[in-house]
């Protein structure tokens, strides 16, 4: 049962950073799609003047 107890927090911090990783993985992309969307927007802008 202490062994068991001892594990847990483990698992529960290396959930945390998977999470963290995660997010940090979805606003990469995020930001990414943000900038090509503005990109072609302004090419879109350019071509449409």
């Amino acid at each position: 049962m202490g062994k068991h107890s001892l594990d847990t927090p483990g698992r529960k911090r290396k959930d945390l950073d998977a999470t963290k990783l995660s997010w940090l993985d979805v606003a990469i992309k995020v930001i990414t799609l943000a900038t090509v969307t503005v990109k072609l927007i302004a090419v879109v802008l350019h071509v449409g003047l």
